[in-house]
């Protein structure tokens, strides 16, 4: 549990995508950013962003993200992430890949620095 002070606090968040397609299919290409900030009167800044790449005909995608809390206070968090995922057989199924950091809760009420993995295979009608 964390408590916060009084006060008040402003969110701003900028989402930016492109696509581009030529006619003869030759090339195709699709890029997402996402940035969230949050910024109280206190002094603490979260963070929050995202970059996202389809290329190969958007059949591999790529993802990085990344996570800030607690910015100009004691006890800043740190999190990063990262995600592959390829689509094959028309692009219905596609394997997957991620890894990145995590915090674990101990039982003295602190957390843990950790990481994870893991792998998948998966089956979808979107693109």
């Amino acid at each position: 549990e964390a408590s916060f002070p009084e006060g008040a606090s402003a969110y701003g968040e900028v989402i930016l995508s492109w696509d581009a397609v030529r006619l003869s299919g030759m090339r195709q290409r699709h890029l997402f950013l996402s940035l969230g900030v949050e910024a109280f009167s206190w002094g603490r800044v979260d963070v929050d962003g995202r970059v996202e790449a389809q290329l190969f005909h958007r059949n591999l995608t790529v993802g990085v993200g990344g996570l800030a809390t607690a910015m100009g206070q004691p006890g800043t968090r740190y999190l990063v992430s990262g995600e592959a995922r390829w689509r094959f057989l028309g692009g219905n199924l596609y394997t997957l890949g991620q890894g990145g950091t995590l915090l674990f809760p101990t039982p003295e009420g602190t957390l843990r620095p950790g990481a994870f993995a893991a792998v998948g295979l998966g089956v979808d009608n979107a693109r």
